[in-house]
């Protein structure tokens, strides 16, 4: 018995050295994924804001957050991040969820604004862009056209709208 009992004993601490060592290496792993999710949000961003301007919201910022857990227990299948997309839609206003700080036309405008920052990195195949002209004319509605048709190439595009429609018809 007494064999018996010092291997599990020997067993137990082998699983505890393990189970440390594997909670380091996930916990390196997770601050590893979280510093190239910054640096990526920080290019993103600046991409996004560029589109912003052409698309007639340039008083409207949006951020990415990255909230941070890298406990053990806090990791998960993605990694330790909660990851959430704000816009600020003018200077003064608080920082607020996409879906909460926006309007169906500025959803519309903020996703060709990411499509077009992030094209070519994974294709969509299929975009609806629903009043994306929504409060636009002249030649925000020409930039709007432009960056639908630059979309062409990488996504079937739907969108239901009527000036950029008939511009996009027009070339």
């Amino acid at each position: 018995q007494g064999d018996w009992s010092s291997d599990v004993c020997s067993s137990d601490l082998e699983l505890t050295q393990r189970e440390a060592e594997l909670s380091q290496e996930a916990r390196e792993l997770a601050e590893g994924l979280s510093a190239a999710r910054r640096a990526s949000a920080d290019r993103l961003t600046g991409a996004v804001q560029s589109e912003l301007i052409a698309l007639a919201m340039p008083n409207a910022r949006v951020e990415i957050q990255i909230e941070s857990d890298h406990d053990p227990s806090a990791l998960r299948g993605h990694g330790a991040d909660e990851i959430r997309i704000m816009m600020v839609p003018h200077p003064g206003a608080p920082a607020r969820p996409i879906g909460k700080g926006a309007s169906g036309g500025e959803l519309s405008r903020l996703a060709l604004a990411f499509e077009v920052a992030m094209a070519g990195d994974s294709p969509t195949p299929t975009m609806v862009f629903d009043e994306v002209d929504a409060g636009v004319g002249g030649a925000v509605a020409v930039e709007v056209g432009r960056r639908l048709r630059s979309e062409e190439h990488t996504s079937e595009l739907q969108s239901p709208c009527n000036l950029v429609c008939r511009l996009l018809l027009e070339k």
